[in-house]
């Protein structure tokens, strides 16, 4: 989604001039790879002359646009490409709106990157399509059609992100009701660039719409993406404007995807080529989108931000922790006790003078705000002194093991009697996490049925009068299940010895 000028240039001016000046780029940030996983450099928002809000510029033909917008002017593929390399980047994605056009230009594909499929795809609210080789057919943008619409793209290899979320249009229409694979929670790179500035965007709205996801138990990818549309914003919105790193375990386009799916992703403000931050968060199970148990001790780190701050958020948007990035690269190790999760921010505070300067209309933005959103209700990036934010990450995931459900039932009771004589029936249930106490067992012999709970050590009996003529008889114990526990039988012969009939 373009995001057209709305507001107070001069403010945005302001604002980063008023900024203090964050020392990042002084050093090439090496990222610290993994055993069979690479951290590349990319953006997954892109686009070109193919879009609908985009001229082609002077003599090229437009069914679009035309002179009158010449502002609009936007990049070939050719041109995204050039600009991605000299930038650094490792990986492209370009996704113009509602076509696949790109795909056959003849500079896709070349050059020395990894191309990922894409397009962008307007719903009731925008999506992104990544690993999208065909048109998908959007119904009538219904829920049950979205729910549809990823599952096809799912199944062809793909990955569906919410794009940038702060226009509401998605939540106003589908609320929470789809759980998407990732989300778009930065959008633009520079953060000053929000109302009354001449953006749209609320920085501040994004990574509270995927904390929502996360607070009900999903696991949802964060990235970032410049949005580029027009020359005429390039330097400050253009490819790599934020970039989104993905640790991938293939070099190609279902290498990217498969990272998007899995979490493995950090979002830095600026590409390599423009000095650039690099936080991670690694947990002995990994990187970004790891699972661990609670009390697990994780460390996050942070390059090329000396100076800056590291902020730990955590169930509910609470702040986990916050300390200073005291050197090039830095680490600090922490924990959490209670299932829940964690991904962090990195930012350059600007000591508040901005928020001095709009106080007022910082205290109407949070009244508005919090009257008819509260998602957003700590107003924006302007009001919290924080217009300098240069990274984010996904989280990582502190979560107890789910229990096995499978039990297993073992007959231990008496296997011989004479007829006519008392004998118990008992079996003991066990699950993957010990014996399960207050399970009912049902125990069958000759059309009789007996019924007991277990005990805390997982064992149930009764006590019986054994039928007979003699012989030999099939005793069945069994278990039919619960919410947590699997069912589970056990079949045992029983002798029955001469005696009283």
């Amino acid at each position: 989604m373009i995001r057209r000028a709305t507001g107070l240039m001069m403010i945005a001016l302001i604002a980063t001039a008023l900024l203090p000046g964050p020392a990042v780029g002084n050093e090439v940030v090496e990222p610290r790879d993994l055993p069979g996983c690479e951290w590349v450099a990319g953006d997954l928002h892109v686009h070109t002359w193919y879009s609908h809000d985009a001229w082609r510029g002077p003599g090229q033909g437009d069914h679009n646009t035309d002179e009158s917008e010449f502002y609009t002017w936007s990049w070939e593929v050719s041109d995204e490409r050039d600009l991605a390399q000299s930038r650094g980047l490792d990986y492209i994605s370009i996704t113009d709106h509602n076509n696949i056009d790109a795909q056959l230009d003849e500079a896709w594909g070349t050059g020395d990157l990894v191309w990922l499929p894409n397009y962008e795809n307007s719903l009731r609210g925008h999506a992104q399509m990544h690993g999208a080789r065909q048109m998908y057919d959007n119904g009538d943008d219904t829920l049950a059609d979205v729910e549809r619409v990823a599952s096809e793209l799912r199944a062809d290899g793909g990955a569906f992100q919410i794009n940038h979320p702060d226009d509401k249009d998605w939540q106003n229409a589908y609320g929470f009701g789809f759980v998407p694979d990732a989300v778009e929670i930065w959008n633009i790179g520079v953060w000053a660039y929000e109302p009354p500035a001449p953006a749209t965007n609320n920085h501040e709205f994004g990574p509270k719409f995927l904390d929502t996801y996360l607070d009900a138990g999903h696991h949802v990818t964060a990235t970032g993406g410049s949005d580029s549309h027009w020359r005429s914003t390039t330097a400050a919105q253009g490819i790599g404007q934020p970039t989104t790193w993905l640790c991938v375990e293939s070099p190609d386009w279902q290498g990217l995807v498969d990272a998007i799916l899995d979490g493995r992703s950090t979002i830095s403000h600026q590409p390599p080529a423009h000095g650039t931050v690099f936080a991670d968060i690694r947990t002995p199970a990994g990187t970004l989108g790891s699972v661990v148990e609670p009390g697990t001790t994780a460390v996050a780190s942070v390059q090329g931000a000396p100076g800056a701050s590291l902020k730990l958020v955590t169930n509910g948007s609470t702040t986990l922790a916050e300390v200073p990035v005291t050197g090039d690269d830095f680490s600090y190790e922490f924990t959490l006790d209670e299932p829940g999760w964690v991904r962090a921010e990195v930012y350059y505070e600007d000591g508040g003078e901005i928020r001095r300067l709009l106080q007022p209309l910082c205290d109407a933005i949070e009244t508005n705000l919090t009257s008819r959103d509260p998602i957003s209700s700590d107003g924006f990036a302007y009001c919290e002194s924080r217009l300098a934010v240069v990274g984010m990450t996904s989280p990582v995931y502190f979560e107890r093991p789910e229990a096995d459900p499978t039990t297993t039932l073992v007959y231990d009771g008496d296997t011989a009697a004479r007829a006519g004589e008392t004998a118990t029936f008992a079996a003991t249930l066990t699950g993957s996490d010990g014996p399960v106490a207050g399970a009912a067992i049902r125990f069958v012999y000759r059309d009789e049925t007996h019924i007991a709970l277990t005990d805390e050590q997982g064992r149930a009996g009764v006590e019986a009068r054994v039928l007979g003529p003699p012989g030999t008889y099939t005793i069945m114990a069994s278990f039919d299940g619960s919410d947590v526990y699997s069912a589970s039988n056990h079949t045992q012969d029983f002798k029955v010895t001469g005696g009283k009939p």
